[in-house]
Parts: structure tokens; C-alpha cells; sequence
């Protein structure tokens, strides 16, 4: 202590009191009185850190926060502020005096806190800034959501169990909300010149990353190549950057449609449910060797919660479903490897599921952090140690639940569904064995019943199949902002550190050295109007997952790019699956069916008609749908021209029927 003192002297006279330095020493003095359980000391030495961290903040007050606009350094302030609100809890619980005082005060620091964040994160251009700080704040939030939770027990004031949603509404989908909305203000509001410039720069920027992300997969990487073209990648990043600020300080209207991106409130989540629906919305920290999942469930009767002890048993489990389920060949497979793999479908149902008593049987799940790597339907609602392998007789949830998934409910909810839907079905289905393939590090095998499962398709819709040579990555560019319904039976490749170039498999198109790949930032930067895209292919939700965001899948980026509902899959698929699954999810469609329910009844079929052994999950259970998971609706020129159709049979049949009496009579 006595060398700390002499720090801070140091700091106060060398840095002046007003100075991060002078913050930075006053905040360890309080983690060493926190570390002391000297909590109202602690708190004091936060609150100096604060003041030496603001330029016109001089209250020693703890119940008072500074505001935003003359900080020094954010990063000491976020710490500062988070370390003042964990004390504030802590003392909340160590005694009763001044508990609900504390607890609003906790809140309020941390709510200043992500005020700061999201301001931060606003200031950022590049996606990687954005997607760090949302990484690193999730402990904020989840402090936020206790804290809240703790005032509503404290006070039975059930607008703090709203609150603690809002906080987990917040750390869901951040960032991919602020781009949807930044894509939307640009496509209404900025010039063509400036939107072709902004186009340009980011095509110069992706070609540049691509560029070092092949490099470096080299043996032998050529380091001066790269380094030239690290050199000519941060001088485009900068001019987008000028680029955006420019249009900020041009465009008002750009700035106000970007602050209007806002959480959708409880009242329209529970308009938009219908009685039997119900919403459920996890959060937790990951990582952790024991803590709290939050668990929020929302029906039209209002909102509860749950909280569930969580361990790092957990996340294990997860881990243990994802391997068995991507292994690829079952040979050897004992009786006690089968088991247990039983109970980890049923410990995982035993956390997410069973401690909700759920009455509703249609549910909408907002995952968070690797609960987004699970298929639902999957787990079983009970176990006992069987004495021999029968996938076919396990008590899978895909019988007694119907599940859809969403990055949030504000992007569920927020879409502007009208005029976006049309039942018409473009479906591509590649050629990978031609003699004009481009030059690839990929090899891909034919996918034999891929041809089969879009002809089945067409039986149930209109629409126009590419197979074979036709199926070409500059067919599939020039028609994917039509609206209607797009399916993609073909390879994809999900590149888990560089989410950007995962990518789909098209057919080399033989008049042209182009890529047969189309890249996830391709993707991402399309308009898509599609009410739906149903990816056929390996592995199209799989990917990194980042705290708060999500996977960051090939389904993100036609999420981002403005799909309304994306059918992907989190493994690897079988050819063979895929294609009678995809026959019956159409026919249960064309019958008016919801896309929740039709997938739901197409893997019950495909359970019930296949040989106990190809029951596993891993075969039927990794589609699954994201999204909006309302019936597809006929446009209003579809039954337009329907009704015209029956008017001209009907004018037809009167006529003839007016000639044939008129002949009578005569």
C-alpha cells in the first residue's frame, strides 16, 4: 500500500489530477480494498477513478455517474464502471440497508457503460471492430440482466423483469441489426454516384483480404506480396472511412435512419405470436466453470423468466452432440458409446427445455453463445439405458415441438413482409464434373440426387430449375434480387476463422474464367428479396461463433443481404436425406402449411419410412429454419391473375351454355 501511495503521488504530480494515468492508479487502489472485502472503500477509489477520468466530473458522491461527453479515455471509464457496479452488487447482497438504492445504482453504471459501448461501436467502420467490442461486452449485459432481476425479487415491480429482456434483446444481433438498417439508408437515401463509389472501394477492399487469405495458405507464403497488399488494403479501408463520414455530414437523413434502429417492445412480440406460439430467449456467458442461463419465455399471456445453474458440463455436452453428430461413419459403434450419446440429448433437454414447463408446442428459440450449434428437434424428453442401438425408438422433441430459431426478435419482427412474397422457385443444382473447370484448390463429388430434388420441387411450385452447366455463380448474381423462393442443392464450405470466404459451389461456367465460388461477402452485399432461401448444401449455418452475434454462417450473409427466411444446415447432410426431405417440406408448403410446420411433418415422414439406422439425428435433424416461419402466401398478383383465370372459365362456360340453349332453340 505504502508503494502504491507513492505511485499515485507520482501520477498526480508528474500527470495532473485530471489524467487516465491518475484514473488508472485510483481504480487499483480500489481492486486492492475489493480484494480486502472493504467494499464502501473500494467504491470510493472507483468513484475517484471516475472523476480523473472526466474533464468536468467532480462529484465524490457515489450515487452520481458522469456523462459521456468530456471523457479522457473510454477503456478506463467502461473498467471503472463495471468494477463500481459489480461492488454496488456485491454490497446488495452482504446486507439489506440501502439494497434497492445500490441495485438502481448498479444499474444505472451499467447502463452508462453500454451507452459508451454502443458509441464506440458506432464509430467503428470495420466489421472485425464492431464484432471485438460486442465480444467484450457481454459481461455488461449479463451483470444488467441480474441486476434487474435481483430489483424485481427485491420489489415484485415487474417492469424490472422487462427491463432484464431489454438487456438480453440488446446483446442479441447487435451488429448485424446496424447493418441490415445501414444497407436499408443507403439503398434510400444515398445518390447512385456515391452508392457505385461506396460499391467500388468495398469490391477493392474484399479483392485485397482475398488476396492475403490465399497467400497465406501458401507454403512459402510470399511475405513481400503480402505486406504490399496490407499497405494498399489499409489505404482503401481509409477511404471508406472518409468516404463514410463524408456521407454522414451530407446526408442527415442517412444519420437518422441508421438511430433508428430500435429493440423491438414486448407488447408487439406478444401481438405477433398467436396463442399457441411461444418465444423463448436464452443468454448466458460462455466459458464459464459455473453460472447462471438466463432463460426468457414469452407467450401471449406476458413474459417469465428462469434461471437455470449452469456448469461447464454444459458446453461439454454441446461439444459432445456436435462431435457424434459430424462423425461421418458409425462402424464400431458400442452399445455404451449409443447410450451415451442418449444422455446428452437428454441432459441438454434436461437444461434447455424441461425447467420451462412449456405448454405451447410451436417455439421460436433466440440462442445464444454455442446453444446456436444445436438442433432442437434432436433431443429426447427422456432416458434409460437401452440394451440395443434403435435410433428409431428414442422420444426426439421434433414429435411433441415445432421449432423455428432467430438472431433476435427485433429482426424477427421488424420486417417488412409485404410485397416480398411470391411462390415462385428458382433452383440451382451444379455440375461438378466438366472439363472447363476453373482452377481450384476444391474438388467436389457429383451430388447424385441433387437434380432429383429439384425436379420434385417443381412439382408443387412454378419455377425455373438450373442443372447441370446452367447452374453457373453469374446466373445465380443476375437473377438474386427477383422475389420468390430460392433453392440451392449444391457444396458449400464454411471457413470458421474467416467467415468471408466461406463459401457456395456453383458449375464452372465454360464461357468464362470467372470463380465458380461465390463468397459469403458476395453474399452479404447483395439485395435479396427472396421471402425464402433454402440452402441444401454441408454446413451452411455452421461457423465461428461470436459472443452476442451469432454463428457467423453462409445463412448470416443472405440473412444480412435481406432474406426474410433461410433453411440451412449445421452439419454435414446426407445426399440421399436431403432429397426426401426437401420433397416433402414443398408439399407440405404448397399445402398451405407454415415453413416451421412443413419441416417439422417432412423429418416426422422421413423417421417414420426409413430403416431404423438412418433414424440418427444426424441424418434429418441438421436443417433447420431461420426466420420468418409464416405459411407462403400468394402475392396479390398471383391471385389476381387467379381470379381473372376463373372469371375467363366462367365467362367461357356461360357462353357456351348461351350458344348450345340458343341452338335448342332453333
Amino acid at each position: 500500500m505504502v508503494l502504491y501511495k507513492k505511485a499515485l503521488k507520482s501520477y498526480i504530480n508528474n500527470f495532473g489530477e485530471k489524467h487516465p494515468y491518475t484514473a488508472d492508479m485510483y481504480e487499483t487502489f480500489g481492486d486492492y480494498y475489493l480484494g480486502q472485502k472493504k467494499n464502501e472503500e473500494a467504491l470510493k477509489y472507483y468513484q475517484k477513478s471516475l472523476i480523473s477520468n472526466s474533464g468536468d466530473f467532480n462529484s465524490s458522491n457515489i450515487y452520481k455517474n458522469p456523462g459521456l461527453e468530456h471523457i479522457l479515455s473510454e477503456l478506463n471509464l467502461l473498467r471503472s464502471l463495471k468494477k463500481k457496479s459489480e461492488t454496488l452488487l456485491v454490497m446488495s447482497t452482504a446486507k439489506t440497508k440501502d439494497k434497492e438504492k445500490n441495485l438502481k445504482l448498479s444499474i444505472e453504471s451499467l447502463e452508462l457503460a453500454l451507452e459508451l459501448i454502443n458509441n464506440v461501436r458506432q464509430g467503428y467502420v470495420s466489421l472485425e471492430s464492431k464484432l471485438y467490442i460486442t465480444e467484450n461486452e457481454k459481461e455488461f449485459y449479463i451483470s444488467a440482466i441480474e441486476n434487474a432481476l435481483q430489483l424485481f425479487e427485491l420489489t415484485a415491480d415487474k417492469t424490472y423483469v422487462e427491463k432484464a429482456y431489454k438487456f438480453a434483446q440488446r446483446c442479441k444481433a447487435a451488429v448485424l441489426l446496424s447493418e441490415i438498417k445501414q444497407n436499408e439508408a443507403f439503398v434510400n437515401v444515398i445518390s447512385d454516384s456515391l452508392k457505385e463509389h461506396k460499391t467500388t472501394l468495398l469490391q477493392n477492399i474484399a479483392a485485397f483480404k482475398k488476396l492475403i487469405f490465399d497467400e497465406n495458405k501458401k507454403r512459402g507464403a510470399n511475405q513481400e506480396k503480402i505486406s504490399h497488399w496490407q499497405s494498399e488494403l489499409f489505404k482503401m479501408n481509409k477511404k471508406h472511412e472518409i468516404l463514410l463520414e463524408n456521407i454522414k455530414e451530407n446526408y442527415p437523413a442517412y444519420s437518422k435512419l441508421l438511430a433508428k434502429t430500435k429493440l423491438i417492445d414486448l407488447a408487439k412480440i406478444k401481438e405477433e405470436l398467436s396463442v399457441d406460439e411461444t418465444l423463448i430467449e436464452y443468454s448466458y456467458l460462455t466459458n464459464k466453470q459455473s453460472g447462471q442461463l438466463y432463460a426468457f419465455v414469452i407467450n401471449k399471456n406476458g413474459l417469465r423468466y428462469k434461471r437455470i445453474k449452469i456448469d461447464s458440463t454444459f458446453e461439454r455436452n454441446i461439444e459432445l452432440f456436435r462431435k457424434k453428430i459430424n462423425q461421418v461413419e458409425e462402424t464400431n459403434y458400442t452399445l455404451q458409446e449409443y447410450n451415451n450419446y442418449n444422455q446428452t440429448l437428454y441432459s441438454l433437454y434436461n437444461v434447455l427445455l424441461k425447467p420451462l414447463k412449456l405448454e405451447n408446442k410451436k417455439i421460436v428459440v433466440v440462442p445464444d453463445e454455442k446453444i446456436a450449434y444445436l438442433s432442437f428437434d434432436a433431443l429426447i424428453s427422456e432416458y434409460k439405458q437401452e440394451a440395443f442401438i434403435n435410433y428409431a425408438g428414442l422420444p426426439y422433441l421434433i414429435f411433441d415441438y415445432r421449432f423455428s430459431y432467430a438472431y433476435s426478435s427485433s429482426l424477427l419482427f421488424s420486417y417488412q413482409k409485404e410485397n416480398r412474397y411470391m411462390n415462385y422457385v428458382y433452383a440451382f443444382a451444379p455440375n461438378y464434373r466438366t472439363k472447363n473447370q476453373v482452377e481450384s484448390p476444391y474438388l467436389f463429388s457429383e451430388l447424385k440426387r441433387a437434380k432429383e430434388e429439384i425436379k420434385s420441387i417443381i412439382e408443387y411450385f412454378n419455377g425455373t430449375t438450373y442443372i447441370g452447366d446452367s447452374a453457373t455463380k453469374s446466373k445465380f448474381k443476375s437473377i438474386i434480387s427477383k422475389k420468390g423462393i430460392f433453392h440451392l442443392a449444391l457444396h458449400a464450405n464454411s471457413e470458421k476463422d474467416n467467415p468471408d470466404y466461406s463459401f457456395l459451389a456453383f458449375s464452372p461456367n465454360i464461357n468464362s474464367n470467372e470463380s465458380n465460388l461465390m463468397y459469403n461477402y458476395e453474399i452479404h452485399r447483395a439485395q435479396i428479396n427472396a421471402s425464402m432461401v433454402v440452402l441444401s448444401a454441408c454446413n451452411t449455418g455452421d461457423g465461428r461463433v461470436y459472443s452476442g452475434e451469432g454463428v457467423m454462417s453462409l445463412s448470416r450473409g443472405f440473412t444480412l443481404a435481406g432474406a426474410l427466411s433461410v433453411v440451412h444446415t449445421l452439419w454435414r447432410i446426407s445426399d440421399e436425406s436431403s432429397a426426401v426431405i426437401m420433397h416433402d417440406f414443398y408439399k407440405y408448403l404448397s399445402a398451405g402449411k407454415s415453413k416451421s410446420e412443413a419441416l417439422q411433418l417432412a423429418k416426422i415422414n422421413y423417421i417414420e419410412n426409413s430403416s431404423p439406422e438412418l433414424v440418427n439425428p444426424k441424418y434429418w435433424s441438421g436443417f433447420v429454419l431461420l426466420g420468418d416461419y409464416s405459411p407462403l402466401h400468394r402475392s396479390h398478383n398471383q391471385l389476381s391473375y387467379l381470379l381473372i383465370g376463373l372469371l375467363l372459365i366462367v365467362a367461357i362456360f356461360f357462353l357456351f351454355f348461351v350458344k348450345r340453349n340458343k341452338q335448342k332453340v332453333k
